[in-house]
């Protein structure tokens, strides 16, 4: 844990305490500037921590002599930067998207054990007991104050709490114990038999699709696994999950790639004859999850966070043929059958 770890980021180890901090993007659609700017005004006395990148206009937030915008870090350092904080905060638009979301800035900031003050949204209402939830800028600021005198090793074991079973770890552990059951009641795959090991294959596009895809790829130790992926600048990151194989961006509106890609595709697949495979995304995997099924392998497929009102379209093409097909928002199990929702993997 990164309380355990005396290592402190030099840009915020001589912030003057308290410090009110946030991790994450600055944007249009979640992130309420004028919001923030009023809070801000209202405790002077008070130290607000900004890291994460910035794509909506700052400049008058960034103006307060109080306000530290430290820009966008690699994430493996973000909870030292979240150990530093002493109030944890989420101030959210009221819209359409923030009232449908789960974030896992959230469950983040349950795992820091910090005090958490936010504006209201749906998912709130499962931790009201342990969170501050404030509508306008003057009682998100009072409960700031409430939560710095409130905060004790009680209610810091109690918010942590909240997350012990949410782990990635654990996460995955459900996707392969389902995947195994499933293997177990039979139609094996061909070739199953002649392998000591079960063959994964771990395909997504590179970048954020293949970080939520490792996630999962922790539960596959004692599995022989492979990785399909469409950019050569993560293969060293992926080399541990054994053979990579870099098969190129593809999409629909440049159907020549496509016809490129499917046929590097079809040489890994005719290599490699997984058993299984696991994808979130986007059209590398769902080119991958065909030829397998084509293979007799099983499919899991992860749909994206991001995809809110429907499934994304290569998710609704790998609908058909998944033996296990998950969804990171519990709604989308009502508009679709058979989906299953398990937590939330982004």
């Amino acid at each position: 844990m990164a309380e355990q770890n005396p290592y402190t980021p030099a840009d915020i180890a001589n912030i003057p305490k308290p410090i009110v901090g946030f991790f994450g993007a600055i944007d249009d659609h979640t992130f309420d500037i004028p919001f923030m700017e009023r809070v801000v005004d209202l405790l002077p006395q008070i130290s607000f921590v900004f890291v994460g990148n910035a794509s909506s206009d700052i400049s008058q937030l960034q103006k307060r002599k109080n306000v530290w915008l430290l820009g966008q870090k690699p994430y493996e350092q973000i909870p030292h930067y979240g150990k530093c904080f002493d109030i944890a905060i989420m101030p959210w638009k009221q819209n359409r998207w923030i009232q449908v979301c789960n974030p896992i800035k959230l469950k983040e900031y349950f795992a820091l054990g910090k005090p958490i003050v936010s504006t209201p949204f749906k998912e709130l209402q499962k931790h009201l007991h342990v969170v501050y939830v404030s509508e306008t800028p003057e009682d998100f600021a009072e409960g700031i104050r409430k939560a710095l005198v409130e905060d004790s090793p009680e209610w810091i074991a109690a918010r942590r709490r909240k997350v012990e079973n949410a782990s990635w770890e654990s996460k995955a552990h459900l996707v392969m114990e389902e995947l195994l059951k499933m293997i177990k009641r039979g139609n094996k795959p061909a070739k199953a038999k002649k392998r000591k090991k079960l063959q994964v294959c771990l395909t997504a596009s590179a970048g954020g699709h293949m970080s939520q895809l490792l996630k999962v790829a922790e539960s596959c130790k004692g599995c022989k696994t492979f990785c399909v992926t469409t950019r050569d600048v993560v293969r060293e990151k992926l080399k541990e999950y054994g053979n990579v194989h870099i098969v190129g961006e593809c999409n629909r509106e440049h159907p020549l790639r496509v016809i490129l890609v499917l046929m590097r595709c079809i040489n890994v697949i005719l290599r490699e004859r997984p058993d299984v495979v696991i994808s979130t995304g986007a059209a590398v995997g769902c080119i991958m999850c065909f030829l397998g099924k084509l293979l007799r392998a099983k499919v899991v497929w992860i749909d994206s966070i991001t995809n809110v009102e429907r499934l994304s379209l290569s998710g609704r093409m790998v609908k058909y043929i998944a033996d296990l097909f998950l969804v990171q928002w519990p709604e989308l199990t009502v508009k679709y059958k058979n989906v299953g929702y398990a937590g939330v993997v982004i």
